[in-house]
C-alpha cells in the first residue's frame, strides 16, 4: 500500500486576533468610530466659564452678557420672583427659606446653543 502524505491543515496560521477582522468588520468598526467622534462633537458638553456674577436676595446670575443686559435680567427676575411670590404667598406648602435660584445668562443664542 502506498504511503499518504502527512495531513495538512486547511486552516490558516494562528494570526494574533486583528488580523482575524475581515475588511467588513475593520469598515463596520470604523463607521462606529466616526459616529462616535460625531456624537462627542455634538453632545459632550463644553466648559462654559462666566464673565459675571450677580447675586440678589433670591438669585445667583452668572452671565457672559454685558453688565446693563445683566442687571436688566437680574432687576426683571426679581419683580417675577415677587409676581409669583405675592400670588402662591397663601399656600401652605411653600417654602419660604430656600437656596437662591442659580441662572446661566448667555450672550446669544451661538453660545447658548454650543
Amino acid at each position: 500500500m502506498p504511503s499518504l502524505p502527512p495531513k495538512q491543515s486547511l486552516t490558516p496560521a494562528k494570526r494574533p486576533y486583528w488580523w482575524r477582522l475581515k475588511a467588513r468588520e475593520i469598515r463596520m468598526l470604523a463607521y462606529l468610530l466616526v459616529v462616535v467622534v460625531f456624537a462627542a462633537w455634538e453632545f459632550v458638553p463644553r466648559p462654559w466659564h462666566p464673565a459675571i456674577i450677580l447675586d440678589s436676595p433670591h438669585h445667583t446670575v452668572y452671565s457672559t452678557a454685558s453688565q446693563q443686559q445683566t442687571e436688566e435680567t437680574v432687576h426683571t427676575l426679581a419683580l417675577l420672583y415677587a409676581a409669583y411670590s405675592n400670588r402662591l404667598g397663601s399656600l401652605t406648602e411653600l417654602k419660604r427659606d430656600h437656596p437662591r435660584l442659580k441662572v446661566k445668562l448667555f450672550k446669544d443664542r451661538e453660545e447658548f446653543r454650543r
